[in-house]
């Protein structure tokens, strides 16, 4: 019997680990799971290197097994494990990238994104009132969300709770980042999964990722939003399964 492949999942901005917790038991009959938050991957101190603190820290945590890693990542998180993949391809098997982008950022070169003033006016408005940015930010996430009151209360709880440095450095990263060139080079093989209705990162991005990656597929859920690890785990898990088998075989 083969081994049951290494799975980390790696949420959002402004997510816990818990917030991958249902897609987690959906695909523990198949893989290794495990989840870890950009707070967990974040440090205040930087290394000299041209890898972002969450990179550096997600290497130094799949070097700890000493195996190839298949890693799940959504949005932020996904951006993450793409970054990690481009410089550190002897540490990853494939990738999984849920609601994610090379760029968050929007410019002349790049329209699937966040305008550079929305962007801005967020990260001025998250150090004055960080609650009113995250209740805005988690609105936008929960599309077509039954409950959602309930739901986003909850989930603003647990924002507020998390580092504010890291969230503030979790905004610079997005405002900053562009993985296009190195997408380019990433020659593993990429799974590619985007709600259609995704006001936050639109599926456009998706698309743009699977021209620019060489061997990558796209998943376009109908009817959902940025939110599919906690709106549509079954769905995807089952989808990240198919993957994972067709990687292995």
């Amino acid at each position: 019997m083969k081994e049951l492949p290494r799975l980390i999942l790696i949420p959002g901005w402004a997510h816990d680990a818990s917030a991958m917790e249902d897609l987690r038991k959906h695909l523990e009959d198949t893989a290794n799971v495990s989840s870890i938050s950009t707070g967990d991957l974040w440090s205040a101190n930087k290394e000299a290197s041209f890898q972002s603190p969450y990179a550096q820290n997600l290497v130094k945590l799949i070097k700890k097994t000493g195996d190839r890693v298949f890693i799940a990542g959504w949005s932020l998180g996904g951006m993450i494990a793409l970054e990690t993949a481009a410089h550190q391809p002897d540490l990853v098997a494939g990738l999984v990238l849920i609601s994610s982008t090379a760029k968050f950022r929007a410019d002349k070169s790049w329209t699937a994104g966040v305008t550079t003033g929305a962007l801005r006016a967020m990260k001025t408005m998250f150090k004055s009132d960080p609650r009113g940015v995250l209740r805005q930010f988690f609105k936008n996430v929960a599309f077509r969300l039954e409950g959602k009151n309930e739901t986003l209360a909850l989930k603003i709880e647990k924002a507020c709770a998390m580092n504010p440095l890291e969230l503030s450095a979790g905004l610079e990263y997005l405002s900053g980042t562009d993985l296009r060139n190195e997408a380019t080079k990433v020659n593993i093989p990429v799974l590619i999964l985007h709600g259609k209705q995704d006001v936050i990162i639109p599926v456009e991005a998706g698309m743009a990722l699977k021209n620019m990656l060489p061997v990558s597929k796209i998943h376009v859920y109908d009817n959902y939003g940025h939110g599919l690890p906690w709106q549509n785990p079954r769905a995807i898990a089952e989808d990240i399964k198919e993957f994972l088998k067709e990687c292995r075989n």
